[in-house]
């Protein structure tokens, strides 16, 4: 009536006669404009978001709460090289974990591969590294995780220096 667009949900049913000719139809149409509004805002948030991930000079990554990767950034993976061919949504974090070890290894042949996993997903579960720095290849980062509400974790990785700046 005023001229908008509208979104309808159409549900037909066709009817048939005996011989199988077109005899008639039936249906209902549904007015679904508000939910497609809602979807398409949905969508439009989603990008946005994802957008400002990806623009941030920060390694960002989240984990749900059943430790399978939601999102990650690839400023993250840059500073996880070794690992970022695992690093796809829905793969877990003792996944990425093993991966890291089967195609980088840990260098020291004397580690134990299992127990250094076990105690990687220990710190990972407590979420609570925050202002750690550690030293990945020359590059010094600083680790910042933090748990949400839902049992997520949250991931930033932000570099602070060179290791021969630092040393």
């Amino acid at each position: 009536a005023n001229g908008g667009k509208r979104w309808i949900n159409a549900n037909v049913q066709a009817f048939f006669d005996q011989d199988g000719q077109f005899a008639g139809a039936t249906g209902t149409l549904t007015d679904i404009t508000a939910r497609h509004e809602a979807e398409q805002q949905l969508k439009d948030t989603r990008s946005q978001l994802i957008n400002a991930i990806e623009s941030l000079d920060a390694g960002f990554v989240m984990y749900d709460k059943d430790d399978k990767l939601a999102i990650c950034n690839q400023r993250y993976k840059e500073i996880y090289r070794a690992a970022a061919p695992a690093m796809r949504p829905g793969t877990s974090y003792r996944e990425i974990l093993q991966y890291f070890i089967d195609h980088q290894g840990l260098g020291d042949s004397d580690v134990d591969k299992a127990a250094w996993v076990d105690n990687r997903l220990e710190e990972h579960h407590q979420g609570g590294a925050n202002g750690v720095e550690q030293k990945i290849g020359d590059r010094w980062i600083r680790v910042n995780d933090s748990r949400t509400q839902d049992g997520s974790v949250v991931s930033l990785r932000t570099e602070i220096g060179r290791a021969s700046c630092r040393e």
